[in-house]
């Protein structure tokens, strides 16, 4: 499916406007790339268009996402751990 793609630059100034191609439309919430070594986005809005007016199915607004921090909010330990008792 074609998408068309809003993403802002880390620092927030510039926006890039690219077509892709994607298997499914990414929803609002989850998180995308644009290439195989590119920034991690986050769906913020999603437009969904019909196709008889526009050669892509959505518009995409994504903002960049630091992956370690990401990463470490889903793989942080929870504290405290119960004590075990044997």
């Amino acid at each position: 499916m074609r998408v068309f793609v809003h993403v802002k630059d880390r620092s927030g100034a510039e926006l890039r406007n690219i077509e892709l191609e994607f298997d499914q439309v990414p929803a609002v919430g989850e998180y995308f790339v644009l290439d195989t070594d590119d920034v991690y986005y986050q769906a913020e809005i999603v437009v969904h268009v019909p196709t008889r007016i526009a050669n892509c199915v959505a518009e995409v607004y994504g903002v960049p996402v630091k992956f370690n921090k990401l990463i470490a909010k889903y793989t942080e330990i929870r504290y405290p751990v119960p004590p075990q008792t044997w």
